[in-house]
């Protein structure tokens, strides 16, 4: 990942209140996002038809556990940076966190005008630049990277560095917060069209009351559905059919739990 040095770069001129540092590092990063953008928007101009595997979706998904994974890469990226003998754990570091995958899905989500993809590996990537910087610098302030005291022209970039690492972490922790709630928000409107279209092509006058979820995370998403319809044993029935329809639309397992109740047995 040829991005995460830089990053590093950065942290360390924070650390020291290092401007000529913190340039150099900036300037790389910002050559090597455009770089890396513009080679894979090639590709994906290249390749119109192509579809969105779920490697790209993953990364167009970023979750607050991921912000997690980034601070403590960058810390180890750091320490490994000034401590001999554990440099060669920088690679491992690198591909974990994943730098480029993430910049390469924002150029592909662009030329493929897949925008919330975009939008997503792109949140994805500043989550990872504004941990490895902040966590870097945490690092080697505590081995010992610090302003030289009473140097002129060093406390000044070391304020402002803090200051902007503290606010972008902020707001990337916000803004993670909010693309999963949107997220969230989405997949429940997704959910709901798909268990109506699912039940009234098999009930047309059946009509889908409650639908909700357990266990998002985890392998098989369990839905519990509830349905007004003239004929609750019919439908209940085609539970097996409705499920795999679900299931289908969602490219994922389901355990469907239907109630099927009639206008009347609810009034009572």
């Amino acid at each position: 990942a040829p991005l995460m040095q830089p990053i590093i770069g950065i942290g360390l001129g924070i650390s020291m209140g290092n401007g000529r540092l913190l340039e150099i590092g900036t300037g790389s990063v910002f050559r090597g996002v455009l770089v890396g953008l513009g080679l894979s928007m090639l590709v994906g101009f290249l390749t119109p038809e192509a579809e969105i595997t779920g490697q790209l979706d993953a990364r167009g998904q970023p979750q607050m556990l991921d912000l997690m994974i980034a601070l403590a890469s960058g810390a180890a990226g750091a320490y490994a940076t000034c401590r001999k003998g554990v440099a060669d754990t920088v690679a491992g570091v690198a591909i974990a966190v994943a730098l480029v995958p993430p910049l390469a899905t924002v150029g592909i989500g662009l030329a493929l005008a897949e925008w919330p993809l975009a939008l997503g590996a792109a949140l994805l990537l500043a989550t990872n630049f504004v941990a490895i910087a902040t966590a870097s610098a945490l690092m080697f302030l505590w081995v010992g990277f610090k302003p030289e005291p009473g140097r002129f022209g060093t406390q000044g970039p070391f304020v402002r560095g803090v200051v902007m690492l503290a606010v972008l972490v902020a707001v990337v922790a916000v803004s993670l917060l909010a693309w999963n709630r949107a997220g969230e928000s989405r997949f429940d409107r997704n959910l709901q069209t798909i268990v109506a279209e699912a039940v009234q092509g098999i009930d047309p006058d059946a009509e889908v009351r409650e639908v909700t979820t357990r266990d998002r995370d985890g392998s098989v998403l369990f839905v519990d559905v509830s349905i007004d319809t003239l004929d609750p044993p019919a439908l209940q029935n085609q539970r097996l059919t409705i499920q795999s329809v679900i299931s289908r639309e969602l490219e994922r397992p389901v355990d469907l739990r239907l109630r099927a109740v009639t206008l009347r047995e609810e009034e009572n």
